[in-house]
């Protein structure tokens, strides 16, 4: 198991329609940082895979927002921010993590 830092999950609660921030300590994160076109030019684009140690349950949701490091609010900065855009449950094998995909 590989922990190069620790990742703040901010997960949308549709009931009460409110953000709530998780931090976790244990993670591994691989950003890849690349070049895309857009119509006014040449912007970054950041695709990020997280892998989160923990045999627990998470609250996660494609949509969510996820903060490298510990957030000190509920409410995700979305320029600071990453948009989840997958994830997966691998409580199942030996090394237990959830596997986050984010742009």
């Amino acid at each position: 198991m590989i922990i190069n830092g620790s990742v703040t999950i901010h997960h949308y609660d549709e009931e009460n329609e409110s953000y709530k921030a998780r931090f976790f300590p244990n993670a591994h994160i691989y950003k890849k940082i690349g070049i895309q076109t857009e119509k006014a030019g040449k912007g970054s684009a950041v695709d990020c895979k997280i892998r989160i140690y923990t045999g627990e349950s998470i609250d996660i949701a494609v949509g969510d927002y996820v903060f490298t490091g510990k957030a000190y609010s509920d409410i995700p900065d979305k320029e600071k921010c990453l948009a989840v855009t997958d994830y997966s449950d691998n409580r199942h094998s030996v090394q237990q993590h959830w596997r986050v995909h984010c742009e």
